[in-house]
């Protein structure tokens, strides 16, 4: 059976989707912005439903580095919180495995 903090951890330990970083880029951005850059994104080619080196790029090009910038950020936060907590939880089982907690 699964407790409420295991459930609350495998959800914390979920990648980063699709629809995540699009939402960080929409909330700097602006829905119509981000909108326009995936069409934009589509049509030369990257796809319109990926972030990293694809909407991203066209992003850079047309409105400048600084929502680039604000999901790059965000992406690299969570990535070190979900490092932290991982590590966090490994040394938990390790403690209670030895008897220590």
């Amino acid at each position: 059976m699964t407790t409420t903090s295991d459930t609350k951890t495998e959800v914390f330990f979920q990648p980063m989707t699709v629809t995540m970083t699009s939402m960080f880029g929409r909330d700097n951005a602006g829905p119509a912005r981000m909108i326009s850059l995936r069409r934009k994104a589509e049509q030369q080619g990257y796809d319109p439903n990926l972030w990293f080196d694809n909407v991203e790029i066209i992003a850079a090009q047309e409105i400048g580095s600084e929502t680039v910038q604000y999901v790059a950020n965000i992406f690299k936060y969570y990535q070190a919180y979900r490092m932290s907590i991982a590590r966090s939880v490994e040394r938990q089982a390790a403690r209670a495995e030895a008897g220590i907690e």
